[in-house]
């Protein structure tokens, strides 16, 4: 399920970033939407620690999927359903993988329009679902009928399964390559 490996990312990167820096995660300044993750000040560079937060409000799905005429993968909704964050990223395989933020007051508005630009731009194909990015401008998308996890080669066309799901994506990704 994708709360516990979020929970265990989570864990896994917390316990890292304070190894590594010695102090809680951080990230630029973003203003208020992302009040309800921030934890202390900014400091003068403009970065402020950060926290995940489980989210108390569920968002619905209904009205986006009767506007693209598509049924999520249970795998979406769940994502964007259990935690606020910044960040998810690390490493699977040779690929250096950032998952799509989910951002108090920005979503679902900021995935309709990742969704919705996705979509035209693959001529109304709405089978895989962009939820990242990979650090050589590969796409990470969900296929939406298995659920698996592919890195998306736009310009040649080509979609490579990574052969795992969403939660074991998350689960499995490290933060050194």
């Amino acid at each position: 399920m994708i709360i516990r490996s979020m929970e265990n990312y989570f864990d896994r990167y917390i316990t890292t970033w304070k190894e590594f820096n010695g102090t809680l995660p951080q990230t630029s300044w973003l203003g208020e939407e992302g009040q309800r993750l921030y934890v202390g000040e900014k400091d003068k560079e403009g970065y402020i620690s950060w926290l995940p937060t489980k989210k108390d409000d569920i968002t619905s799905f209904h009205s986006i999927e009767q506007k693209f005429n598509i049924r999520f993968n249970e795998s979406v909704e769940q994502y964007y359903n259990s935690y606020y964050f910044f960040q998810i990223a690390g490493w699977i395989k040779e690929y250096n993988i950032n998952l799509n933020p989910v951002i108090p007051e920005s979503e679902p508005e900021t995935f309709l329009q990742r969704l919705s630009n996705y979509i035209e731009e693959h001529n109304g194909e709405n089978n895989y679902i962009p939820m990242g990015i990979e650090s050589n401008g590969l796409v990470v998308v969900l296929n939406n009928i298995s659920g698996e996890v592919c890195l998306e080669d736009f310009e040649a066309g080509r979609f490579e399964s990574l052969g795992l799901r969403l939660d074991e994506l998350i689960l499995n990704l490290s933060f050194g390559n």
